[in-house]
């Protein structure tokens, strides 16, 4: 998928400006490379993203999916370019995971 196969909406986050198409582009972009260098990209509890490289290493990062001002389009990305998304939820008191195939964090 290239940046002009992209589907981008505008966010907003916490009261931050819509963001450009451009910059949708970008984090866009930022997560199409992100998931093509993961082994697995997780997401947690809190919807902080973090993953297993394909070298081995881990990566965490402080950017909650769909609070974080282009994470939304990040998230995107990631799914396009094919990387496994796992997401961690709560059910009942016993935490559980399950692989996602599209953006649950679309409005």
């Amino acid at each position: 998928m290239t940046r002009s196969d992209a589907t981008v909406t505008a966010t907003r986050t916490q009261g931050e400006p819509t963001m450009t198409t451009e910059t949708q582009i970008s984090n866009y972009d930022r997560g199409l490379k992100t998931g093509n260098e993961m082994k697995e990209v997780t997401i947690a509890l809190n919807n902080v993203w973090g993953g297993r490289s394909k070298d081995g290493g881990h990566v965490s990062s402080y950017e909650k999916i769909g609070h974080h001002a282009g994470s939304v389009e990040f998230l995107d990305g990631v799914l396009a370019s094919g990387c496994p998304v796992r997401q961690y939820v709560e059910v009942d008191g016993r935490i559980d995971s399950y692989l996602i195939e599209s953006n649950p964090f679309k409005k």
